[in-house]
């Protein structure tokens, strides 16, 4: 949800959008009683919140290298399947 800030912590930015998207937009104001900018606002909140937190856990995952599996053992574990000798993973 989009938090209110304090008239002097906003700013403005204009945004070119297809036609089509703006009048979805307007239908969606329209229909929760709602102002186009605040579901402008709340959209790139949102977006930026789910950004953030999957660059975070990429970055972590790749912090993490005891949880790391090498390129050519996964080519080489899969390159088995549909064997009659088909191997586990050598890895956790």
């Amino acid at each position: 949800m989009a938090k209110t800030a304090p008239a002097a912590s906003m700013t403005t930015t204009g945004v070119r959008m297809p036609t089509k998207l703006r009048t979805r937009l307007q239908k969606l104001a329209e229909a929760t009683d709602r102002s186009r900018n605040y579901l402008i606002v709340e959209a790139i909140e949102s977006f930026l919140d789910v950004n953030d937190w999957q660059i975070k856990a990429i970055k972590d995952s790749l912090d993490d290298d005891d949880d790391m599996v090498e390129h050519k053992d996964v080519e080489a574990w899969l390159s088995t399947w549909g064997d009659d000798d088909e191997e586990a993973p050598r890895w956790k």
